[in-house]
């Protein structure tokens, strides 16, 4: 079970790096525009849903260090998306 939910974590942060890397670039050649905000805001909404649920699922199993270091991650991801909803200004 704890595999798949690091699975889950692991392909969540692939994709929220790559979508930082590319808001980046949209910012810093200010090429960024409300289109994209509207194409990229379900997908930002909806990585975070399934993060917050690994992260309630990964809270009620028995702690061990492999579940504490998820967590950690977990939480570190989630901070990315926060950023990125930020700077795509999606509340």
């Amino acid at each position: 079970m704890a595999e798949d939910y690091l699975h889950v974590l692991q392909e969540n942060a692939q994709l929220a790096s790559q979508t930082a890397q590319v808001v980046a670039r949209l910012l810093e050649t200010s090429a960024l525009t409300e289109d994209h905000k509207t194409r990229m805001r379900p997908a930002i909404e909806g990585k975070q849903v399934e993060l917050a649920l690994l992260i309630d699922r990964l809270g009620i199993l028995e702690r061990t260090n492999e579940i504490d270091a998820m967590l950690r991650a977990a939480a570190n991801v989630e901070r990315l998306w926060e950023n990125i909803a930020s700077r795509l200004e999606i509340h």
